[in-house]
């Protein structure tokens, strides 16, 4: 038998599914009718999986976002199936799955209509009512086979679904969940992995609303399978979901990192993301306390590098918040200068560490970048030099004693400053600067620092046409007649370079 008639059949009952909701459910007899006799005229032929698949593909396609009506005209036109026909657990098998994909709330409202359906005369919508009802607990029988890699993708994934959605299951096999992502981490099964980071922060919110005793085992045993794997894919799986717990768990590493020298490094790793990451103050605070009680050699040496990495990656970070690293910056340097001196000893690149934020020379820092021999570290750590930077690299853009070159760099810089914005005297000078600047390279490179400057200045076009815009607008038309190479660059950043409305009409432009 071809499949043709029934590639033909999923189709047409696809493109009735895909009409609006009302104009679907004025269908429902005819459609229900249709995969009826789908069904059962291939209900003991080889094709019924090809049905199932087609319908499960249109299911998940970008046009259709009704999976419920799909499960309510299976379920009403399934019951017909009888159970010695291989398509009936098919069908069960696509039910189950299709119910896992519904959301929250359409979960919620069918669970009142299965409850009804457990009762039912009819034995398939009776079995498959019985069947979800059971998805919310999965049987011991079923999470034993997360242990065994060498069951297919789809299996785990749903099994990882149904422990993970539901607290009540998560409470129950939590330490079978917990081998699972520790074997999928070791057997470096990217797929898999993907799964469960997908499903961190459902893990998270249960263990942090157990709460009690519950909540405590759990984050125990989360915490021991941290700790004692020496696989660091493994150890950075499980350190991502105790980071996401967030600052409730801070006193809690305080208290494991005072249980003795082998819990330290892990407890303070735990700290260092806090830190880097979620920018916690708590965390921060905790860790400030730890060093200042330290004492015996040891201690000293494992807290100076552990230090150094935090703050190493949190002075380096590209998304760091400002006053957050400020005030990092104080307490380290009062915990150096003042309270224990004697880490620099252990570690001295701490030291090194906090000039290379406190002793940033702008004009030393603006004559590197001009000349682009400022290191990659060096670089990085300039864009937050601020305002005495920005002047300094402002100097040299408008000094034409300075080579062309070093001018262009310098303006190149400024609108990286982080949280730097250009104030009003700075721009008239930017520009002025690019009329003075002749190589075309250069000046193509010049025209994106100042639409950047702008986008940094004003997100809308509200500012005045002064005189100094007026003569820019004026040499930018000028330029863009006689270097054809600029055009294009300067008629699609206009609207940039020159934030005013109404200076200049496209449609007399007539080479656009």
């Amino acid at each position: 038998m071809s499949n043709k008639p029934i590639e033909k059949n999923v189709r047409l009952i696809a493109r009735h599914l895909y009409l609006p909701q009302a104009s679907a459910k004025r269908r429902w007899p005819e459609i229900d009718a249709q995969i009826g006799q789908l069904l059962i005229s291939n209900a003991n032929d080889s094709h019924c999986e090809p049905v199932l698949k087609e319908l499960r593909a249109l299911a998940k396609g970008p046009m259709y976002r009704r999976r419920e009506d799909l499960f309510e005209i299976l379920m009403d036109s399934s019951h017909l199936l009888s159970k010695e026909t291989p398509l009936y657990q098919m069908v069960l098998d696509f039910l189950r799955a299709l119910y896992l994909e519904l959301g929250n709330r359409q979960q919620k409202l069918l669970l009142e209509q299965l409850r009804t359906d457990a009762v039912s005369s009819h034995s398939f919508r009776r079995d498959i009512a019985r069947n979800l009802l059971s998805i919310e607990r999965p049987s011991r029988e079923e999470v034993y086979r997360l242990q065994d890699m060498r069951q297919k993708l789809y299996v785990h994934n749903a099994l990882l679904v149904r422990i993970v959605k539901f607290p009540d299951s998560f409470y129950e096999h939590y330490e079978a969940l917990f081998d699972y992502i520790a074997n999928a981490a070791l057997a470096e099964d990217e797929q898999r992995i993907a799964q469960i980071k997908y499903s961190f922060s459902l893990i998270s919110t249960h263990i942090m609303k157990a709460g009690g005793v519950t909540g405590q085992n759990l984050f125990t045993c989360l915490y021991r399978y941290y700790q004692y794997y020496y696989s660091t894919s493994v150890k950075g799986l499980f350190l991502a979901i105790i980071t996401n717990l967030g600052d409730g768990i801070v006193s809690t590493i305080g208290e494991i990192y005072q249980q003795g020298p082998a819990n330290r490094r892990p407890a303070l790793d735990v700290l260092r993301q806090l830190i880097s990451r979620r920018k916690s103050r708590v965390a921060m605070d905790k860790l400030f306390e730890i060093a200042q009680k330290a004492n015996d050699k040891e201690e000293l040496q494992t807290l100076a590098l552990s230090l150094q990495k935090i703050f190493d990656k949190l002075f380096n970070t590209t998304n760091r918040s400002s006053h957050f690293v400020s005030q990092a910056q104080r307490r380290l340097e009062q915990l150096l200068q003042a309270e224990k001196p004697e880490l620099i000893q252990y570690n001295p690149r701490l030291e090194e560490l906090l000039k290379a934020q406190t002793q940033i020379d702008p004009n030393r820092a603006a004559i590197d970048l001009a000349n682009d021999t400022a290191s990659r570290e060096e670089r990085h750590n300039y864009r937050f030099g601020g305002w005495p930077l920005a002047e300094a690299l402002t100097d040299i853009v408008c000094d034409q004693t300075y080579p062309e070159s070093m001018r262009v760099n310098a303006a190149q810089f400024i609108p990286r400053i982080y949280k730097y914005h250009v104030s009003e005297q700075q721009l008239p000078k930017l520009r002025q600067a690019y009329c003075n600047i002749n190589d075309l390279f250069n000046q193509h490179v010049f025209l994106e620092t100042l639409v950047a400057c702008n986008r940094n200045k004003n997100s809308q076009q509200d500012i005045e046409l002064s005189d100094d815009l007026k003569q820019f607008s004026d040499y930018l038309k000028q330029q863009r007649e006689q270097q054809p190479e600029l055009r294009d660059q300067i008629n699609e950043k206009w609207d940039k370079l020159v934030p005013v409305k109404g200076v200049i009409d496209y449609a007399d432009i007539s080479y656009q």
